[in-house]
């Protein structure tokens, strides 16, 4: 007889409806800071915090994320311990000097594309010191478990580290360098988008479909960075944002990084390289109106898939780490809607299937861009792969996938081809809590 408790689709960690608050939150920062005339860094600053700040607040209101289990927090306790407090700031503040170095350093981040996200942190980065002190203090003394990565490492540097356990340095630094990795990279593309959306100016141009396609992208685009920057600039245990645990393998790392600056100009740009841009559709149908608005339409619907999967994430999208389950939104659909939603838009504007007037080649051609094209539809699906073994260490994520199996949009696809089908791990329910020793 199974006494198994039947596979339900767990509650979501995020509310659509609060993000959807955010987002309108940084639309009207957005026209405050076009008729203040306000652009570049500052405005990105005020956007991008107006945005998280109201998603914070409702969270802490509605949902009442202090409170929740996953904090590891208890307010009915209240432990103050000056010393222990003390060996965190070092152990943060340790933290800010290794990315400090690190920028300092490597050859890369002394290019000049990196100046916006260094105005940045000049601005915010003294107001962050401060602020350390009393957030510390505040959440150390209602932790159930107060001895967390910070603190050893901050015994570990004055040199009282006994006890403490590589992996817990580990994840700690390793969740350090994602945010040191991906923030500026996101940080500098939202400033360009940002003063792109506060300068366009769509009355001097014919409201034509293909007039708006540029305006629409980049806004669009630029809602999916806003969920990154904020992602990664607003990881706060006490409001549940904070990163439960680190990507732990070198391939999973790997296929992650391919797909970004600089990496990707080896991987991507040089191995999978295709021809034209996004807008090459336009160029293939421009002489067929009637199919350009119905190719139009898809190009559309899946952008706005790709923009809304992203905001899903409200202020928890973060690569390689796990920081809680979406099981709402786009992520009711399929469990990776904008990798999906992404790549199709990719084939839907690059049209690597047709040869244009004027470019040179023949079939063989047509066909060997197809396979570069699959070559980045593979990255992607090994980055899916590696993403769900890492998030399988939660037995609320196996629930969520072993839900999508048999309810999700693409399930038939996983019963036409088992290989497609998400396997749970043995005893699933009985793993182990889930490494929670990061900030």
């Amino acid at each position: 007889m199974n006494t198994e408790p039947p596979i339900t689709l767990p509650r979501s960690i995020c509310s659509n409806i609060i993000n959807l608050m955010g987002v309108i939150a940084f639309t009207f920062a957005v026209f405050y800071c076009r008729h203040h005339d306000i652009n570049g860094v500052n405005a990105t600053l005020i956007t991008v915090l107006s945005y998280g700040f109201v998603i914070i607040l409702l969270e802490v209101l509605i949902l009442r994320t202090p409170m929740r289990g996953n904090t590891g927090l208890d307010f009915s306790r209240f432990d103050w311990n000056a010393d222990r407090i003390f060996y965190k700031l070092i152990g943060l503040y340790s933290m800010y000097a290794f990315l400090a170095l690190c920028y300092w350093g490597l050859p890369i981040y002394s290019n000049q594309f990196y100046d916006g996200y260094y105005e940045g942190v000049r601005k915010i980065f003294p107001y962050l010191m401060i602020a350390s002190v009393p957030y510390v203090a505040l959440v150390d003394s209602f932790m159930k478990q107060p001895q967390d990565n910070y603190y050893w490492m901050g015994r570990f540097l004055l040199l009282r580290g006994r006890g403490t356990t590589w992996i817990a340095f580990g994840q700690l630094i390793t969740g350090w360098i994602v945010k040191g990795y991906f923030l500026p990279l996101m940080f500098v593309f939202i400033i360009g988008d940002i003063n792109y959306v506060l300068t366009v100016d769509l009355t001097t141009t014919p409201m034509t479909f293909i007039n708006v396609y540029q305006p629409m992208v980049s806004f669009i685009f630029v809602l999916d960075l806003l969920a990154a920057v904020a992602g990664y600039m607003l990881t706060f245990r006490l409001f549940d944002t904070h990163i439960r645990s680190v990507e732990p393998t070198f391939f999973g790392w790997f296929i992650c990084l391919v797909c970004y600056d600089p990496f990707n100009e080896t991987y991507l740009n040089t191995y999978f390289r295709y021809r034209g841009n996004d807008t090459r559709w336009i160029d293939w149908l421009q002489d067929s109106p009637d199919l350009l608005m119905v190719w139009g339409c898809m190009v559309y619907l899946f952008i706005f898939i790709y923009s809304v999967a992203g905001m899903n994430f409200g202020i928890r999208f973060s690569n390689i780490t796990h920081r809680g389950v979406l099981t709402n939104g786009m992520y009711r659909f399929t469990k990776h809607p904008e990798y999906l939603s992404k790549n199709t838009f990719w084939w839907l504007t690059f049209c690597p299937f047709v040869m244009l007037n004027g470019e040179n080649g023949d079939w063989t051609e047509t066909t060997r861009y197809i396979l570069l094209m699959f070559g980045i539809n593979g990255t992607y699906f090994w980055r899916a792969k590696t993403e769900e073994r890492h998030m399988s260490r939660d037995p609320v994520y196996v629930e969520y996938a072993l839900w999508m199996n048999e309810n999700g949009t693409l399930a038939w696809l996983g019963k036409l081809i088992p290989w497609f089908q998400y396997k749970a791990p043995k005893d699933w329910r009985n793993l182990p809590p889930i490494y929670t020793g990061i900030k």
